[in-house]
């Protein structure tokens, strides 16, 4: 994440204190959800969603 929030990223892996650092840049994401499950077909998404984000992020 950089320090003004503009921009930011997910590390997928970290492991060691030396060695090198790769990027990829992605044009598209698919998200797979479980649209079988009940649980999360009936769960409350009511809420404040700004504030949760916020929350997140700070």
């Amino acid at each position: 994440m950089s320090d003004d929030h503009d921009f930011g990223g997910h590390v997928l892996d970290f492991a060691g204190v030396t060695g090198e650092l790769a990027t990829q840049r992605f044009s598209d994401v698919q998200l797979h959800l479980p649209a079988a499950d009940t649980e999360f077909l009936q769960a409350d998404l009511e809420g404040d969603l700004l504030a949760d984000i916020t929350k997140a992020e700070h």
